[in-house]
């Protein structure tokens, strides 16, 4: 079996569920017809729908078919990103982005508290140097390198907390917190929010304040646990 065509027909079906042509609760069609639209075997088909359990996006039920699951019950990053994502001019949905900051926020609280007892001389110079780069991005106006050096300041957070599935969780969000980077630094002062709440979590650290660097990534300015409007 090619397992290409596999994940080929589970992402035809994704974005069918994604569009709203398949909604929850309802069935799939039955492998006959999947197999003959997608001109693929029915044994394909059935290592698709595999796929699809696996990422919790479907259930099967014996001797009633394959149904479709509420998207709050699915278990797949990619997925969910696929169920909310509008396309268009608006793109991301409001509940997404505001589920995407809150988890981020709940990881990097603790990420804050673990590193300002963890982190080495070289944990905090890769983060003091982000900051120097993010006051010279934003002074000159360049939101590429702004975005850049926010990602930079907090993958060297997630690692100076030394532990090992920290950073696997938010390269799972890659895609969202790209965009909401994207959204966030469209507007001047939430540029400079950003910046001045960066300062406070590693001011926090680098005094080894853990109780301190908890607080200050908890206290996040709403501009950085809204969307950008």
């Amino acid at each position: 079996m090619n397992t290409y065509l596999a994940d080929g027909v589970a992402n035809e079906l994704l974005n069918r569920i994604a569009a709203e042509e398949l909604r929850p609760h309802e069935p799939l069609p039955c492998e006959a017809e999947i197999a003959r639209t997608s001109k693929v075997s029915r044994l394909t088909v059935r290592e698709a729908i595999r796929i699809l359990c696996v990422q919790n996006v479907v259930t099967i039920r014996r001797g009633q078919g394959t149904f479709v699951n509420p998207t709050e019950e699915w278990t797949s990053f990619g997925a969910i990103q696929r169920a909310h994502y509008s396309g268009g001019s608006r793109g991301l949905s409001d509940s997404l982005v505001g589920s995407v900051l809150e988890l981020r926020t709940l990881l990097e609280a603790g990420a804050a508290e673990l590193a300002a007892v963890r982190r080495s001389e070289n944990d905090l110079d890769l983060m003091r140097a982000s900051l120097l780069r993010m006051e010279e991005a934003e002074a000159c106006g360049d939101v590429e390198a702004l975005v850049s050096e926010d990602l930079v300041f907090h993958k060297a957070l997630l690692q100076s907390a030394g532990n090992a599935f920290l950073p696997g969780l938010t390269r799972e969000m890659g895609y969202l917190l790209q965009a909401v980077r994207d959204e966030r630094f469209a507007l001047p002062a939430h540029r400079r929010q950003v910046i001045e709440h960066h300062e406070a979590v590693f001011t926090a650290v680098a005094k080894g304040d853990s109780a301190g660097a908890r607080r200050a990534m908890e206290s996040a300015p709403q501009a950085l646990t809204t969307r950008a409007t």
